[in-house]
């Protein structure tokens, strides 16, 4: 058994036979000659030589006698047994007789498997004293060759004595005459145990008749350990085994930079295999030749190490590996072994619904000459690293609360969108949406139901659009949608009015039902700009044009939006000065009570008599003054105005005369709300008796502590409640039952024809009846003619207000005509 470390003795060949024999034999003058297997001759000494033609290799059946029969039939029969044999030869060589006796020995390598036959011919006449005299000058001469030879060399009996011994042999030994060597054996040499391994060698060929060859220890009187490369085989003369012949080469220094470099190897192969990257090589074909050890404790290979070597990707691949195919991959890799340049990929594998990401480099593996011999693939693991990148582009692109495109991204897209669609071929749509009165719902109930609310709103809204279609959030309530195969102005009205049907369906979030409704822009490209900043304006002014529509609705875009934008800009900026210009004014509108025909009370209505826009109707500057909050300044002014109003009427009226003011809904949710109220009344000196407050039904509809303690607040300091606009949005008349609300004004769209449309007396008749039997007063709106007021009365109505009675007029004017 070999031990650790060492490196395997060189396989024994014909040829490394051959070659020895022409250091060995090539003085001797005895006749020798080496063939294969084949009968052919590898090698002939210059004795022999001289007695043939000039012949090397071919046949042995050059006849030249007809002993040269017999000498073909015994080299052809030790080929075929394996045994040694013999032949007698005699012939005549000029004027010479010669008798030669030929011995013909098989060869063997470290296996034992005959790898050719080694024949030796001898002269057996008897020679005179000049013959022997030669053949001592030619022992002198094989001597002279033997201690020249760089291998030690030795032949030893069947007891392993040393017959023979070469100079080399000696000075390992430090033995000044390699004579002293005869009829010693190895344990008068070396140590007891690396003696007894040399004679089991000994034993080993003498009992099988095989040559052996090995790599084995050698020990000199100083202690110094060589290392040498032996060869022994059989010494057979008449068919008998009379001992061991064998020569040995120090390798010494070749072992220890073998070592040496096997040491690094190591090191190397440690390395590579320990550390925690995925190291895969591959050949010119693109087989793979080495995976390490940490590649194969992957799940994935624990049990298909094996198929892999040798295969390509092509040939194996891991079917968890869902970004790129096995003929990419290995594309990739030929490539690299093409152009010798690296390069870099992800792998992403999927483990159920665990994902791994790995980065791979792949480069040209060359050869000491530089040729690309193959390539390497290092793969580390990065998924920690990827996860991180993607949560830091899902915070940078999307929006956290619903997961959906935020307005960066959105942008990016449509720019990307707008540069792939060619001014001259059919465009996209964009389509912006604006969720109404949302900011009521944040403000009543808190953000957290906000949140959810918008998360689902998300989802509806993508359950409408295509796979190409992308949805945004822009913040707040807004949402943006891109339809780049959008057809037509009917596909994209067709989609808007799915998006609000499917909003108008109640939402139900936190045990709680919510009405929403939109309002949505849309804007083509090219059609509107070819630009995205405009095109993305050009969408929100129509959905700001929605809002001013009533809400609820689509608009589409068109260059008036533009102007009335600049319109709307420089409204805003006045509005803002207007009331410390003092700009602002109320104008009152009476209520009378349809039984008496006597005034009840009067709404308070806002005005606004611009210095540069003159009068601007409350239509246009309200819904501008809610949108940027300057809402709740002016809220404040009128009701202070109001109180003070209502003070100077009561003053002097033994029935009081009611003063109804409309509450924006932000005001409504701030803080501060009842103590600025109540300090109002205080300073102003109004009985709360004296106020009506009219609010939305839509801040009714979200149900929450908030609106429900507030308005029972002002209901327990005997300030009614009214509910303005009734039936406009979703009406519910269950909500009024479960707030303090005291009166319902039903909207003039309904009054408008009522004596003319059976059906909407039919349906005013209802709500006055509904309204009845839950104990509220009505006020009927926009009355214009005397068959309105007529009807209304006989339908049960209790007070009305409109144009029949008298339009908004200023404080002054209505002073004079009605108190």
């Amino acid at each position: 058994m070999q031990n650790p470390g060492e490196i395997p003795a060189q396989p024994i060949t014909l040829e490394m036979l051959c070659r020895f024999a022409v250091a060995m034999f090539q003085h001797t003058n005895e006749k020798i000659a080496l063939y294969n297997l084949k009968a052919e001759t590898r090698y002939i000494n210059p004795a022999l030589k001289a007695i043939l033609p000039d012949h090397l290799g071919g046949t042995a059946d050059v006849v030249l006698h007809p002993f040269f029969w017999n000498y073909r039939e015994t080299l052809e029969e030790v080929i075929r047994t394996g045994r040694p044999g013999g032949c007698v030869a005699h012939f005549s060589h000029g004027n010479q007789e010669i008798f030669d006796l030929i011995s013909f020995s098989p060869l063997s390598d470290e296996h034992g498997q005959m790898i050719g036959v080694l024949a030796i011919g001898r002269q057996t006449d008897q020679r005179d004293a000049a013959e022997t005299l030669e053949i001592r000058r030619r022992e002198q001469y094989q001597r002279a060759v033997l201690n020249t030879f760089p291998f030690m060399v030795w032949l030893k009996d069947k007891q392993s004595r040393f017959l023979a011994t070469n100079r080399a042999f000696a000075d390992v030994l430090q033995i000044a005459h390699d004579e002293d060597m005869r009829g010693k054996t190895d344990f008068d040499y070396f140590p007891h145990a690396m003696a007894e391994g040399y004679v089991a060698d000994d034993q080993e060929v003498l009992a099988s008749g095989a040559a052996k060859m090995l790599v084995e220890p050698i020990m000199n009187p100083d202690g110094e350990l060589h290392w040498a490369e032996t060869y022994k085989s059989p010494v057979v003369i008449d068919g008998q085994v009379i001992g061991t012949v064998g020569f040995a080469r120090d390798i010494t220094a070749e072992r220890w930079l073998e070592a040496e470099i096997a040491r690094r190897e190591n090191e190397y192969s440690m390395l590579v295999q320990n550390l925690p990257l995925t190291v895969v090589r591959y050949d010119r074909e693109c087989r793979r030749v080495f995976v390490n050890s940490y590649c194969a404790m992957k799940e994935s290979l624990k049990h298909n190490i094996g198929q892999v070597i040798g295969k390509t990707p092509m040939e194996f691949w891991s079917g968890s590996i869902v970004n790129i195919t096995a003929e990419e991959y290995q594309q990739r890799i030929m490539a690299v072994m093409a152009s010798g340049e690296s390069d870099t990929l992800e792998l992403i594998t999927q483990y159920g619904e665990e994902q791994l990401v790995h980065l791979v480099r792949i480069v040209p593996e060359r050869s000491a000459s530089g040729a690309v011999m193959g390539a390497m693939t290092v793969a580390s693991d990065v998924t920690e690293n990827s996860r991180y990148r993607k949560r830091i582009e899902q915070l940078a692109y999307h929006d956290i609360l619903t997961e959906l495109p935020n307005r960066l991204l959105f942008n990016q897209q449509l720019q990307i969108l707008i540069e792939q669609t060619p001014i001259n071929k059919h465009g996209f749509c964009l389509l912006f949406i604006d969720l109404d009165n949302f900011k009521t719902i944040n403000d009543t109930l808190g953000h957290s139901v906000g949140d959810k609310l918008l998360i689902e709103v998300s989802r509806r809204i993508r359950q409408l659009l295509g796979k190409d279609d992308m949805l945004a959030r822009m913040g707040g309530d807004e949402f943006a949608i891109s339809l780049p195969h959008c057809l037509s102005r009917l596909d994209a009205a067709l989609l808007a009015a799915r998006i609000i049907d499917a909003l108008n369906v109640p939402f139900e979030v936190s045990s709680i039902k919510f009405f929403v409704s939109a309002s949505m822009g849309i804007a083509f490209y090219p059609e509107d700009s070819s630009h995205l900043d405009d095109l993305l304006k050009h969408a929100d002014l129509a959905m700001y044009h929605a809002k001013r529509q009533g809400r609820n609705n689509f608009q589409f875009y068109n260059q008036e939006l533009t102007v009335n934008a600049a319109e709307r800009l420089l409204m805003e900026n006045l509005l803002r000065q207007a009331l410390a210009k003092g700009e602002l004014q109320l104008y009152y509108q009476p209520i009378m009570e349809l039984a008496t025909g006597e005034l009840h009370g009067a709404e308070a209505l806002l005005r606004w008599n611009s210095f540069d826009l003159g009068m601007v109707g409350p239509d246009k500057f309200i819904p501008i003054a809610e949108e940027r909050g300057m809402i709740v300044d002016i809220g404040a002014w009128v009701l202070r105005e109001g109180c003070r109003t209502a003070v100077a009427w009561n003053a002097l009226r033994s029935q009081p005369c009611v003063l109804a003011i409309n509450l924006s809904s932000r005001q409504f949710m701030q803080q501060d709300f009842l103590s600025r109220i109540t300090d109002c009344l205080q300073e102003t000196g109004c009985h709360p008796q004296w106020l009506k407050f009219e609010i939305t039904e839509s801040l009714l509809l979200h149900d929450s502590d908030h609106i429900r303690q507030t308005l029972e607040a002002l209901h327990s300091i005997g300030i009614t409640i009214a509910i303005d606009d009734f039936g406009t949005g979703y009406s519910a008349l269950g909500y009024l039952n479960k707030f303090p609300v005291s009166q319902v004004k039903i909207d003039r769209s309904f009054i408008s024809d009522i004596a003319t449309n059976t059906e909407s007396a039919l349906l005013v008749k209802a709500i006055i009846a509904m309204a009845d039997s839950l104990g509220k007063e009505l006020v009927a709106e926009g009355v214009e003619t005397a068959e309105q007021a007529k009807l209304l009365s006989q339908l049960g109505c209790q007070y009305v207000q409109g144009y029949y009675y008298g339009r908004p007029v200023p404080l002054e004017t209505f002073n004079q005509s009605l108190l």
